[in-house]
């Protein structure tokens, strides 16, 4: 008889023990989900679908009154474009000129190319184009996170006596040509600065 009663104590204590485990967890779940809700977070959002973007056709679109992007499908490297000048003085969004096949500031007649590099330097404080973070999913959703912009890189100074103010710069920049040779883009010391390689101008990469 004794033994029976031990038995019972028994099972009702591990009974008691596991509701105290499920209570502890679910306790534990909940706070978990309150802390991750707490945080703040990043906001993204949806450019479209990876078909929207057809190569080498910048997509222009206003995401807010302070944010607008050039979406641009550079041979299946996709690409969020600030749409605000890469200078330290703006007044207007960049227009993308077709027939020029560049995107041009109309206030102060900068340059840039399709790629981002600087198409005409001689603008103090120029910078190739600023971008954002941009994701692609399994289902082909593009998003884009304005909480991660990348500045551009700086034309170096020990450049600018490659092109002078009162004279256009080389054709391979001005008209944007690097893009369509290869080997050109790679080998164009002032090409790869504009990309931001310093070490490559120094034969490093």
């Amino acid at each position: 008889m004794a033994k029976d009663n031990t038995s019972n104590i028994s099972l009702r204590e591990s009974i008691g023990y596991l509701w105290l485990g499920t209570i502890g967890l679910t306790i534990c779940l909940g706070f978990g989900l309150l802390v991750w809700f707490a945080q703040p977070q990043e906001p993204v959002i949806l450019l479209g679908r990876l078909n929207d973007f057809q190569p080498n056709q910048p997509t222009y679109q206003a995401l807010s009154t302070e944010l607008a992007v050039y979406v641009v499908n550079l041979d299946g490297q996709l690409l969020a474009w600030d749409a605000w000048p890469a200078l330290p003085k703006r007044c207007s969004q960049m227009a993308w000129v077709p027939f020029n096949h560049r995107f041009e500031d109309p206030c102060s007649g900068a340059k840039w190319c399709l790629d981002g590099t600087i198409a005409d330097p001689r603008f103090d404080q120029v910078r190739s184009l600023d971008h954002y973070k941009v994701e692609i999913t399994n289902a082909g959703e593009v998003w884009l996170y304005p909480a991660q912009k990348i500045e551009g890189t700086p034309w170096p100074d020990e450049a600018r006596f490659d092109v002078r103010p009162n004279q256009l710069p080389p054709d391979e920049i001005y008209y944007c040509q690097h893009l369509n040779n290869l080997e050109s883009k790679t080998s164009s010391p002032i090409v790869l600065m504009i990309k931001g390689c310093p070490d490559c101008i120094l034969g490093n990469s």
